[in-house]
């Protein structure tokens, strides 16, 4: 089963663009303003930001895929992939096998009250602002990750019901 989410950057579309327009008032402002290395370091800072918020939210894509019923008892893993152009980098491959739940609502201070400390998070969400996205706790060589995910309820259901068909302790 495979999953592409919907996109929706404007949020990621107007803060890059007011780094990019912060930047060029920056560069004019070097030819006319004391002390230049003020602007200089702003020009710096807000063209960096928005270089790497516009490749991360922009020009990226991601992927999520289960593995076919018929290869359950074999691998039970969620893989998510992330796309630029034409390249594809596989980011995660985790077993659900040590899943432990698929949450909307729950935050990650009453899941850490709960099943402890997670040591890693990753969120895997096409969007600067996602609209409720799902969470998958993983456990794994005695750590947690905590994964965001932006899919529908079909596909956080399934990844669910997934979650206790072979259960391993972490």
């Amino acid at each position: 089963m495979t999953y592409i989410p919907e996109r929706n950057n404007r949020a990621a579309v107007v803060i890059i663009s007011v780094l990019f327009a912060v930047a060029a008032g920056c560069f004019v402002a070097t030819g006319f303003l004391t002390p230049k290395a003020v602007y200089q370091i702003c020009l710096i800072v807000c063209l960096t930001l928005g270089i790497q918020l516009t490749q991360r939210y922009l020009l990226t894509s991601y992927e999520y895929m289960l593995n076919d019923e018929n290869e359950l008892a074999e691998h039970n893993d969620i893989v998510v992939i992330k796309k630029q152009g034409k390249k594809s980098t596989v980011l995660c491959n985790l077993s659900l096998n040590y899943a432990v739940l698929v949450s909307r609502d729950a935050s990650v201070k009453e899941l850490e009250s709960k099943y402890g400390p997670i040591g890693v998070r990753f969120s895997f969400c096409p969007d600067l602002f996602p609209k409720k996205p799902y969470g998958l706790l993983i456990g794994f060589d005695g750590k947690k990750a905590w994964l965001k995910l932006q899919c529908d309820e079909k596909f956080a259901g399934e990844i669910s019901r997934r979650i206790g068909l072979f259960k391993e302790e972490f």
